[in-house]
């Protein structure tokens, strides 16, 4: 049906679309993801970066109460604790060898550690009144460079927190897409299933009548109809061949055919030879046998069959005054074999005149 067809055509459209659109987000969901964990490691290594400079900040900062305390004293009493901030200021400038970043901020955090460095010797080394301050917090170049530094990182760290929530946000956005897609693909692909079993219904039904009518005709026609397969077995055997031999279907459906006399044999294994050769035979007269023993002159005839197709071959049965039952060697029948495709033999049950 032309309404059927073409709602085929756009569930398969649909299914097609929804399909292409998964592999798409699912790409662009990947890279996403990758992007996320990029700007989420970005993130990491500029937290640690101003967790180290706030560390050095601070360090600076107890270093230089440390040193005013002990300035203000006359005695050593504060020494252990400038030596202690001295202590936790060189903790401090060692977490600048791991510092993170690009080249500009690498090189500028190595030239704090180096200022602070060299300010912390030349205290050591020079002393005024026995004492000589670093005095780190108020040296303007050191304090410019550490909150530049650390500014720097800071907007370094939420330069990445932003693209990492960018990247989740398109992440969850991607993900309600293939959600939707995967939404549409489901019901696509279930129509079109509903689609085929209704065709394949419709078919089946069609099939079912096609071999109801089929079997009426076979039941009911004034031929008698046999149906052999290629081991020579009755496959079907209708009213007329009854009538016609005398053996009901019950007695030989799955028997070997028995209407086929000995001399006969030969003939009727040419006859289906040239059937299945393709070649139009019409008009045969052959004997077949009853059940009551006695003979039935018929005349058989049928289309040739095309390659791996069958047909049925129509026998006639002639009137006794046209019999060909005297000849021996006439015979023929259906019993013969050609290859593995089923053979039919129709005989009437009528005569001709």
């Amino acid at each position: 049906m032309p309404g059927s067809r073409i709602a085929r055509r756009g569930w398969q459209v649909g299914a097609w679309v929804a399909t292409l659109g998964l592999g798409l987000v699912t790409l662009f969901s990947l890279l996403e993801s990758s992007r996320a964990r990029a700007a989420a490691m970005e993130a990491r290594l500029a937290y640690a970066n101003v967790h180290r400079l706030l560390d050095l900040r601070d360090a600076m900062a107890d270093h230089n109460s440390a040193e005013a305390r002990w300035a203000a004293t006359a005695g050593d009493g504060y020494l252990s604790l400038v030596r202690a901030a001295r202590l936790r200021l060189d903790t401090a400038l060692a977490g600048l060898d791991r510092f993170e970043g690009d080249a500009p901020a690498r090189h500028l955090a190595g030239d704090v550690r180096l200022l602070i460095a060299t300010r912390l010797l030349a205290a050591d080394a020079i002393t005024v009144n026995g004492r000589m301050l670093a005095d780190l917090v108020n040296d303007q170049a050191i304090h410019g460079s550490v909150e530049g530094l650390v500014r720097r990182q800071q907007d370094r760290l939420d330069d990445a927190a932003a693209a990492q929530a960018l990247a989740n946000a398109r992440g969850w956005a991607l993900n309600l897409a293939a959600l939707l897609l995967a939404l549409v693909l489901g019901v696509s692909l279930t129509q079109l299933a509903r689609l085929h079993l209704a065709q394949r219904t419709l078919a089946e039904q069609a099939l079912a009548q096609t071999s109801t009518e089929l079997r009426l005709l076979v039941d009911h026609a004034p031929l008698a109809l046999v149906v052999i397969d290629p081991d020579g077995m009755v496959r079907e055997w209708n009213a007329g061949a009854q009538h016609l031999f005398g053996w009901a279907a019950f007695e030989l459906l799955g028997q070997r055919v028995p209407v086929v006399p000995p001399e006969g044999l030969a003939d009727a294994q040419a006859l289906w030879a040239q059937v299945a050769a393709g070649e139009h035979v019409q008009g045969r007269e052959m004997v077949r046998l009853r059940k009551d023993g006695s003979r039935v002159p018929v005349a058989v005839g049928g289309p040739g069959l095309p390659a791996g197709a069958s047909a049925p071959a129509h026998v006639h049965l002639p009137g006794p005054h046209r019999a060909a039952a005297g000849r021996p060697g006439s015979g023929g029948g259906p019993g013969a074999r050609r290859g593995g495709d089923p053979r039919q033999e129709c005989l009437p049950g009528h005569d001709e005149p």
